[in-house]
């Protein structure tokens, strides 16, 4: 991932530095902005996808992502300003959780879980952007910075242990709860223009790091009620991939 933020970082300076201007009857291909809705797929990658035993985070699985995105030339040269808002949906790997959570305490089984969840994360991060024109096509690279809102997932699961006269029935439900953090992106596309339309092509790479604080629930067999803080970082990390409509902006 370095490599793609290196790669974008040194592009945009270029065209800083460089603009391309357009030229009646020179040959040169005008560099232009877009307006850009998309759909794809949401990769977790790194600590987010990582399965830290019994702690309260990765265990993403893959997911998928809407995005709109927005980049503005400056003056027609080949530099301008990013802008995205993206939506991300990655469901909480429940099977495995609790998985592992039953090889904790042979004396509890089965494990059950309760409900599934997701992370669904609302991300708006505003930038720089560098456009190379070709003709009928245009490859842009951006790098990002903003806000990530992520709604970060309920763990509910409940497990039984045999006794002579009965079962007892156990449950844990850690709740539900809201993050914000900042978020940083960095990515690439491939736009091939119909007119004043574009078939979109790109990936993103966005990171963030929200802190978790949240309660967990706990019901023993008597029906008593105790809870427990839980709190700490909660990495998340995605490779977004997708596929859009974009319009030109001169």
């Amino acid at each position: 991932m370095k490599k793609i933020i290196y790669t974008a970082i040194a592009l945009i300076s270029i065209g800083f530095y460089n603009p391309i201007k357009a030229q009646a009857g020179d040959g040169v291909t005008n560099p232009s902005g877009y307006f850009e809705f998309s759909f794809g797929l949401a990769e977790p990658v790194g600590n987010f996808v990582k399965h830290p035993g019994s702690a309260y985070s990765g265990y993403a699985m893959s997911g998928d992502n809407f995005n709109i995105s927005l980049g503005i030339p400056i003056s027609q040269s080949n530099f301008g300003v990013a802008l995205m808002y993206g939506y991300y949906h990655n469901n909480f790997d429940m099977n495995n959780y609790v998985n592992y959570i039953a090889t904790t305490d042979s004396s509890k089984k089965p494990y059950q879980v309760q409900q599934q969840s997701a992370y669904n994360e609302n991300i708006i991060m505003g930038g720089l952007y560098a456009t190379i024109p070709f003709q009928n096509l245009s490859i842009d690279f951006r790098v990002m910075g903003g806000a990530a809102f992520c709604n970060l997932p309920e763990v509910s699961y409940s497990a039984t242990q045999s006794v002579f006269l009965g079962t007892d029935n156990y449950s844990w439900d850690t709740y539900a709860s809201k993050a914000s953090a900042f978020a940083f992106g960095a990515g690439a596309d491939i736009r091939y223009r119909f007119g004043f339309m574009s078939l979109m092509v790109g990936i993103d790479y966005l990171t963030a790091t929200p802190t978790v604080n949240t309660t967990q629930q706990y019901t023993d067999p008597s029906g008593n009620i105790s809870y427990s803080h839980v709190s700490g970082n909660m990495p998340i990390s995605l490779v977004s991939a997708y596929i859009g409509i974009a319009y030109q902006i001169w």
